[in-house]
């Protein structure tokens, strides 16, 4: 073999062995970038389609950093109907992370089956669905708030005293269980002051207190609608006009007057004097 010969095989011998072991470094490289990712069922805010199934680097459910996935915490949405009655609920669910977050039986069947809902949504009851509450809040200011909640929503978070001390005002409705078989909910709070708080859109009334009439002033004696009124009597045959109420018996029959009552009199006197002096006159 000459010598260039020999040396254009050492070369060929050379690049395919490069080859191989670049090609070896290339696959082994894919390798461990698939060993850092890791599928995960991520929570959208979507009812009918409460997870989508999603594949993410290792780095992002680790634990570390405000976005990271095991941020996502919440329950097990198992169907649309749990779902809708946490969103009902102002409630989130939370991310499915093989071997950490929500990793437990239910969990696992959802991840299990694709991120999908373990069962189609059931027809929704013939009865009431969804109810009006006042839900408690602690406030002295705003005690209740109004909202509206899934029935079963209703049963399973807002009846009892484990939910703000029974302080929720729940009117009576019937609702379908699980089972599909009715069932009726007596109400809770459903009293007199509950009824009148639901129906004033969860608002305590405000109670106004009407004050009864003022009785017009009894008149003073003497006066009837702003008039004086007098009395007629006869003194040795002269008529004498003098305010009622102008002479009074007091305590003792003491006798009291008054400035009128002494003027009237005094006229009347004048008067009777007039008349005597009339009957001398005649000689009578």
């Amino acid at each position: 073999m000459s010598r260039k010969n020999f040396i254009n095989l050492v070369g060929a011998v050379i690049l395919g062995v490069s080859s191989i072991f670049w090609a070896s470094s290339a696959v082994s490289a894919q390798t461990n970038s698939d060993l850092e990712k890791v599928t995960i069922c991520h929570r959208t805010n979507s009812v009918t389609n409460p997870y989508r199934q999603i594949t993410v680097d290792k780095s992002a459910v680790d634990g570390h950093g405000e976005n990271d996935h095991t941020q996502h915490t919440g329950p097990v949405a198992t169907s649309q109907e749990v779902a809708q009655g946490l969103k009902d609920e102002k409630k989130k669910w939370g991310d499915i992370i093989p071997h950490g977050l929500n990793w437990t039986t239910v969990g696992m069947a959802v991840y299990n089956n694709g991120c999908q809902p373990l069962h189609a949504p059931e027809d929704p009851p013939v009865h009431q669905t969804r109810v009006k509450i006042c839900h408690a809040t602690g406030s002295e200011s705003n005690p209740y708030v109004e909202i509206t909640l899934n029935a079963r929503g209703v049963i399973n978070g807002h009846v009892g005293h484990d939910h703000q001390n029974g302080e929720d005002i729940i009117p009576p409705f019937e609702y379908m269980d699980k089972n599909k078989e009715t069932k009726n909910f007596p109400g809770q709070n459903w009293n007199t002051n509950g009824q009148a708080i639901y129906n004033n859109h969860c608002k305590k009334p405000v109670h106004v207190v009407v004050q009864p009439p003022t009785p017009p002033p009894t008149p003073p004696a003497g006066h009837v609608n702003g008039a004086s009124t007098t009395t007629t009597g006869v003194v040795l045959g002269a008529q004498v006009q003098a305010p009622v109420g102008a002479v009074s018996a007091g305590a003792g029959g003491a006798v009291g007057t008054s400035m009128g009552a002494i003027f009237g009199l005094s006229s009347s006197l004048g008067v009777l004097g007039l008349g005597l002096r009339q009957m001398r006159k005649f000689g009578l």
